[in-house]
């Protein structure tokens, strides 16, 4: 075991053997201060980590996406990549992926997560648009009249609209591409070997169907 342990913590052997290092979650969730986040890169280094994924959670004090993130994200490739291990970017705010840390659903409805229900007449919601009655076969009434089912689409303000393209095309633009112009340019021009690459959370998707 301790063959193994040196062997693992051998700074040389760190570069050849990344991939096959642990690339654990490294939660910012204070102030980020560079200082610390070089010195934090370094322990992992001397552990024997490959790599890490620099991932904003809850208790974060440095505005995401700000200039302080990006510059703390900036050192932290540099460093890393320096060391031969593998910076990895996390794009998002917590989880699950899309929505800008809210700057993206903060665009209207139009960008917000929406779902259809199909409810009985007496379960209908005053929070939701009604959008097709229909009787107890199935078939589709002009109006609530008769009506024993009703199909609801509900609006949820805190997510995204992840199934159509705009909205996901707003989030690249404000998240990878804003990456893409300001991280150190020698490390963007190839995102493979030590250079930062991006891990998505998978999208949610709302109950009921979905469209």
């Amino acid at each position: 075991m301790d063959s193994v342990k040196k062997h693992l913590c051998d700074p040389s052997a760190l570069e050849v053997e990344a991939d096959f290092r642990p690339l654990p979650f490294w939660s910012w969730n204070d102030k980020l201060e560079p200082e610390e986040l070089i010195r934090q890169i370094r322990e992992m280094r001397d552990a024997g980590i490959g790599g890490f994924f620099m991932h904003a959670r809850g208790g974060l004090k440095t505005q995401y996406m700000g200039n302080e993130w990006m510059e703390a994200v900036s050192v932290c490739v540099r460093e890393a990549v320096k060391f031969g291990m593998k910076p990895w970017l996390y794009d998002e705010n917590g989880w699950p992926s899309g929505f800008g840390d809210g700057a993206v659903n903060a665009l209207g409805e139009a960008y917000q997560s929406k779902h259809a229900e199909l409810r009985p007449v007496a379960e209908v919601s005053d929070a939701a648009k009604t959008i097709a009655w229909y009787d107890e076969v199935g078939k589709r009434l002009p109006g609530r009249n008769n009506a024993v089912f009703a199909l609801q689409v509900f609006v949820n303000p805190f997510y995204v609209d992840n199934l159509n393209p705009a909205v996901v095309g707003e989030f690249i633009h404000l998240i990878y591409d804003r990456y893409w112009k300001e991280l150190p340019p020698q490390f963007v021009g190839d995102w493979s070997g030590s250079s930062p690459t991006s891990r998505s959370f998978p999208p949610r998707a709302s109950r009921g169907l979905r469209f």
